[in-house]
């Protein structure tokens, strides 16, 4: 399998790009929501 990658370096890089470019394309089509909308509950104690 090593010598298909070291005999034909052209078609390795090619199989590689694509992917490379296949990967960034999911990437960005991803619903991620890096920051969702969270109500942090708070506590305040006071004292006399």
């Amino acid at each position: 399998m090593y010598k298909f990658a070291i005999n034909k370096p052209i078609t390795t890089l090619m199989g590689v790009l694509t992917f490379i470019v296949f990967g960034l394309m999911a990437y960005k089509t991803m619903p991620v929501n890096l920051f969702p909308n969270v109500d942090f509950p708070v506590v305040t104690i006071q004292t006399a």
